[in-house]
């Protein structure tokens, strides 16, 4: 059986145009179909990363994008959550990383619905929504918070909120967070690096 998330999209849309900025179509129901078989070079390639595994991700997975900007996305059969949610994985050659895993097919569609916001930035209701939250949360950092306006400024900078992009680099500094970034270390003069 399909994961929820995913079923559920297929009984709604059966497919999709343009999910992500460099994937034009995902498969609808009649074209869906396991990794290796319908492109097998990927599952091959792929499967050289997964070596601690017997059976690699790559291998068992279901592939759910027919067109893609020298990339695939699918989900992992074998990587299955509490809800049922199969992991998604992205990946594309162009990139020169590995596959990129997401919880569920619902979170690797989010993330493409962020990356679209993030890459054409387009003057819409979700960026204004995105910048209120954002001088919210500045408020409330100035009041003391600080966890909450941290989880509000990575996710408007996900969205290509640049101003929470800095707002979110600034808190970070001045908590002392990622003390092992060369950069940080550069400003507090350390140079064992």
């Amino acid at each position: 059986m399909l994961p929820p998330s995913f079923r559920e999209f297929l009984l709604v849309t059966n497919g999709w145009r343009n999910a992500g900025k460099f994937v034009r179509r995902l498969r609808g129901t009649e074209e869906i179909g396991w990794l290796a078989d319908l492109e097998p070079s990927w599952a091959d390639v792929y499967a050289d990363r997964d070596e601690e595994e017997t059976e690699p991700a790559a291998a068992r997975s279901l592939l759910i994008s027919l067109e893609a900007d020298a990339g695939v996305v699918y989900l992992d059969p074998g990587d299955v959550d509490e809800r049922g949610e199969w992991a998604a994985y992205d990946v594309f050659s162009w990139t020169a990383m590995g596959p990129e895993r997401h919880g569920s097919f619902y979170e690797k569609m989010y993330d493409f619905y962020a990356g679209f916001h993030a890459l054409d930035r387009p003057r819409c209701q979700t960026q204004s929504a995105w910048d209120a939250k954002v001088e919210d949360a500045r408020l409330e950092s100035l009041r003391g918070e600080v966890d909450g306006p941290l989880a509000v400024f990575a996710q408007a900078a996900r969205f290509g909120r640049d101003r929470a992009s800095f707002l979110h680099f600034q808190m970070r500094t001045l908590l002392r967070q990622d003390d092992d970034d060369p950069f940080r270390r550069l400003l507090r003069n350390d140079h064992t690096w």
